[in-house]
């Protein structure tokens, strides 16, 4: 990250192929406050708000700021986590194996949701821990993304 954290302020919308979001000028406001929680050698793992309610908002204002998700086949580079990029040397495969990502996913988790419930009002908060698929991750990159 360019800092621990942040305000990213940048317009997104539909790209003319319908499949993905772009920022542009004309686009609608999308704003995503921004965290480090962790930092690694080569990945971070972050809290992210959003003020803003757009389609892939996240992973779009993070590619667009040099630091896309790191599984996101459309605005990212990587279409799984594998073991072998934290542990590198150390990784050992053994003979007729092939290497499993440890999540093929987008690698986000709403850890987070509140809203006013519509005809109450009552401020209405719930949270979920984190999936196995992303436990794994994080506890891999724990023990050897340094």
């Amino acid at each position: 990250m360019h800092t621990e954290e942040g305000l990213i302020n940048k317009p997104i919308a539909l790209h003319k192929n319908g499949k993905r979001m772009l920022i542009t000028r004309g686009g609608k406001e999308s704003i995503t406050e921004y965290k480090v929680i962790k930092k690694y050698k080569n990945f971070s793992l972050v809290e992210a708000h959003i003020l803003t309610g757009r389609m892939h908002q996240i992973r779009i204002h993070f590619e667009s700021i040099g630091y896309p998700l790191a599984v996101d086949a459309i605005y990212g580079k990587r279409e799984g986590f594998y073991l072998s990029e934290i542990k590198k040397s150390k990784y050992r495969l053994g003979k007729n194996q092939e290497e499993r990502a440890l999540i093929e996913r987008v690698i986000l988790h709403a850890y987070r949701l509140s809203f006013q419930h519509p005809t109450t009002q009552e401020q209405l908060s719930f949270e979920a821990p984190l999936p196995k698929d992303f436990k794994a991750v994080v506890q891999q990159l724990d023990k050897w993304g340094n």
